[in-house]
Parts: C-alpha cells; sequence; structure tokens
C-alpha cells in the first residue's frame, strides 16, 4: 500500500531523500524487533514489523523509480531488469545471512538480535551512502 502511494507523496521530491527515508525506516523497525524472543509474544512484533513495512515500501518505490529514471529512455527495460535482478539476489544473499545468523552460526548473543541488529546497521550504512548521493545525469544513448 506505501510504495503505491508514494506516486502520489513522492512525486517532486530528490530520490535520494526517499531512499534514505526508506532506509532508516526499516533501521528504526529492525530495532524495534530487538529483544523480541525474551518477550515471548507475538503483539510486540507489530510495531516494528509495521514501520520496517512502511520503510521497504518506500524504499522499493524509490529503487523502481531510480531504475527507470537512471538509464536513457530507450534503455527503461535493461534498467528494471537490472533492479529486479539485484532485488532478488539481494534478497536470497540476506535470507541466507540471517538464517545463518539465527540459526546459531556466530555465537554474539541472541542469535535473533543479532540478525535483526546486523539488518538494522546495514540499512544505515545504505542510508549513508544514499545521503552522500546527488542526482546525476542519464548515460547517453
Amino acid at each position: 500500500m506505501v510504495s503505491l502511494q508514494m506516486r502520489r507523496f513522492g512525486a517532486g521530491r530528490a530520490l535520494w531523500r526517499q531512499l534514505v527515508l526508506g532506509l532508516l525506516l526499516a533501521a528504526a523497525g529492525d530495532l524495534a524487533l530487538l529483544g523480541l524472543t525474551a518477550s515471548g509474544t507475538w503483539w510486540r512484533a507489530l510495531p516494528g514489523l509495521f514501520v520496517a513495512g512502511v520503510g521497504s515500501g518506500v524504499l522499493n518505490a524509490a529503487l523502481a523509480r531510480l531504475a527507470v529514471e537512471s538509464v536513457p529512455a530507450d534503455h527503461v527495460a535493461m534498467g528494471s531488469g537490472a533492479s529486479n535482478t539485484a532485488r532478488y539476489v539481494g534478497s536470497a544473499l540476506g535470507l541466507a545471512l540471517v538464517v545463518s545468523i539465527a540459526s546459531g552460526g556466530l555465537r554474539l548473543g541472541d542469535p535473533a538480535d543479532v540478525a535483526v541488529g546486523a539488518g538494522a546497521v546495514l540499512a544505515v550504512l545504505g542510508a549513508a551512502v544514499a545521503a552522500t548521493q546527488r542526482r546525476r545525469q542519464p548515460l547517453p544513448g
């Protein structure tokens, strides 16, 4: 629902700001999930999942827009395809990382907290990188 509404709310705004907002919301949602296994109730997960979901919606809308705006008009399909490929590969690698952490492969504390904390740290680092970017002109045809 959020990414569909970003057409209305994100229009005319700098794309890098939308990326930063989405990543920071995702990190905040992840941080809200810390300590979840100790609480023993699924109700405690709802606020973190909600905030992370809103961040994901903002982020996905920005990434889709970036994929088509950053390439020449006659290469829009390649930009969209590259974005989808990166999304699938990133999801597969991220899932493998979270499963290996959560299954106890690393002994750094509660595995679920380590996995969620790692996600938050990566999201904040991504927001820092996105904040340093400015709009660039599309590559020539």
